[in-house]
């Protein structure tokens, strides 16, 4: 802003409605204070952050810590999230906290929802993701460490347009810093599609040329069972009990 000041509105998004998971709340940058500015298509835009993706306070962090309990006693109060909901989301999140996750591991956690959601991925560290199954959350390591340097946005996609294919790559969108691999990772490189200017990360065995796939195997079942979500998305989840407010019993002077 001119003066120097951010106006704004923070605002709760849900990117893809069938993963109520994918709640957060970003921040919605105004040239004025007024309201209708938050619809308006003139200046109105989402802050983003140093990787170029919308900046946010997703659900899963507002569940697992107190930093935030002020927002997401907010969202409760304002109705976005109903006690069945958060009682869901809870239970998925039961034996994950992505926060002491990513601390622990010291990497990029990703919350993935869908086939085609743009993330951020930094080479220097082990990708992380998690993927949202019916009774829980599964989070699976990718990619290792490959490089001294190099971030990019990339996005999952079929491997090919035969549906009986339930494989994936990972297409690169955006390279932020320029990727600078290790001595002994120099042999890779972007693979590109063939007939069109995209490009996907590489296979990392060095015998092997083309693209990095994800697949089934027997020897991995988190990951199989990640990737049979991604490719079939949980439309119900058990349900969950809510047990109706104790009221007051009646009294002689209630009933009189």
């Amino acid at each position: 802003m001119a003066d120097g000041y951010m106006r704004g509105f923070f605002h709760y998004h849900i990117a893809y409605p069938q993963h109520f998971l994918s709640g957060a709340i970003r921040f919605r940058c105004t040239r004025t204070s007024q309201v209708d500015a938050f619809l308006g298509k003139n200046g109105s835009v989402d802050l983003i952050d140093h990787h170029n993706v919308p900046w946010d306070i997703t659900l899963t962090r507002l569940l697992t810590g107190t930093r935030y309990e002020p927002l997401f006693d907010r969202l409760q109060l304002d109705g976005f999230l109903s006690v069945e909901k958060v009682k869901q989301a809870r239970r998925l999140l039961h034996t994950y906290n992505p926060i002491s996750e990513q601390k622990r591991r010291g990497c990029l956690v990703q919350h993935i929802h869908e086939i085609g959601q743009p993330f951020v991925m930094d080479l220097t560290q082990p990708t992380r993701i998690c993927v949202t199954a019916p009774h829980s959350v599964i989070p699976v390591d990718l990619y290792p460490i490959v490089a001294t340097s190099g971030v990019l946005t990339v996005r999952f996609e079929p491997a090919s347009e035969d549906e009986g294919d339930e494989s994936l790559v990972l297409r690169v969108i955006h390279e932020h810093t320029p990727v600078e691999y290790l001595p002994h990772n120099s042999h890779l490189q972007m693979v590109k599609g063939a007939g069109v200017r995209r490009f996907y990360l590489p296979k990392l065995d060095a015998r092997k040329d083309g693209a990095w796939r994800w697949v089934y195997d027997d020897h991995r079942p988190a990951e199989s069972a990640a990737l049979h979500c991604l490719f079939h998305p949980p439309c119900h989840f058990p349900p969950v009990v809510v047990q109706p407010p104790k009221s007051k019993p009646l009294t002689d002077t209630d009933t009189a």
